[in-house]
């Protein structure tokens, strides 16, 4: 898990390899009820109140979830209560950009795209998880209606 904090209301929480029963709710309510108190103990943040949770999952690479506290001022949470909205995204394609282009490694088992002179990659479903992890140790993951939009009018090299 890796969590990267836009700020005290925002953040977005990377589950590699990580996938869950979506028609679960309750189960669902109760993982993320987890993962919220662990975000607030390792990072020190005040969680609590309402929040929105977009969930993006791909079939490769797992699930990012986007988590947006709302300012409801007119309803008082407790020290530790949070109530959630959760939605799945319909976008559901994670797209790869590279980086630095001058890096030279496996490409063989990935579509490469160009876009706005960006290289982008989107691995095969038989691809190896060391080249896998390769490719997310020298890119950083795309998703959601940005890797949608990517994927639609980038032209394709490869």
């Amino acid at each position: 898990m890796k969590v990267s904090i836009e700020d005290e209301n925002n953040f977005i929480v990377f589950l590699n390899n990580k996938d869950f029963d979506f028609e679960d709710k309750e189960y669902l309510e109760n993982y993320f009820r987890q993962l919220f108190n662990i975000i607030k103990s390792r990072y020190k943040l005040e969680v609590n109140g309402f929040y929105n949770i977009v969930v993006y999952k791909d079939k490769l690479y797992g699930i990012i979830l986007s988590m947006k506290k709302e300012s409801i001022e007119y309803f008082d949470y407790f020290d530790n209560q949070v109530e959630m909205r959760i939605a799945i995204s319909p976008y559901d394609k994670f797209i790869y950009k590279v980086e630095n282009n001058d890096l030279n490694f496996p490409m063989d088992n990935c579509n490469v795209f160009l876009y706005l002179g960006n290289i982008y990659l989107i691995p095969n479903n038989d691809i190896k998880s060391v080249e896998f992890g390769e490719i997310l140790e020298y890119t950083t993951v795309v998703y959601g209606e940005e890797a949608d939009k990517i994927i639609k009018f980038s032209k394709k090299m490869r």
